[in-house]
């Protein structure tokens, strides 16, 4: 019995969509060329901390393609999150039917990237510390 090749699906995106890292090299899709013109930073609190509401808020996060990621943090919120969207419309709609429906969530404080100056996921290393 043969077994059939495992295939690994691909969007294949135009070279103008990329960015480029400090060499000039293709790196990863510019968000603006593919249609997503609003970045948002998401700051939320929480009421619920136990382990359902916990397992299901981490399951929405990880399934929506809007987050592109999550930070538990310090300070005056319990979650930072960053989302994209096509446009500002699209976005409210967005809040509406996704982050209002977080189980837990008590406050949402979007704060909308104007421009952005850096983006790397490039980390630094430093000789003699790893």
């Amino acid at each position: 019995m043969s077994q059939k090749p495992s295939v690994k699906k691909s969007i294949q995106m135009p070279p103008e969509a990329l960015t480029r890292d400090n060499r000039g090299l293709p790196s990863r899709p510019n968000r603006r060329k593919i249609g997503l013109g609003v970045m948002a930073f998401v700051q939320l609190r929480c009421s619920e901390h136990d382990a359902a509401a916990t397992a299901e808020f981490q399951r929405i996060i990880e399934t929506s393609p809007n987050f592109l990621a999550c930070h538990n943090t310090t300070g005056a919120g319990d979650l930072l999150l960053i989302a994209v969207a096509r446009d500002l419309d699209n976005y409210s709609a967005f809040v509406k039917t996704t982050l209002r429906r977080l189980p837990g969530v008590t406050s949402i404080r979007s704060n909308l990237s104007l421009r952005e100056m850096k983006s790397s996921s490039q980390l630094p290393v430093i000789r003699g510390e790893i």
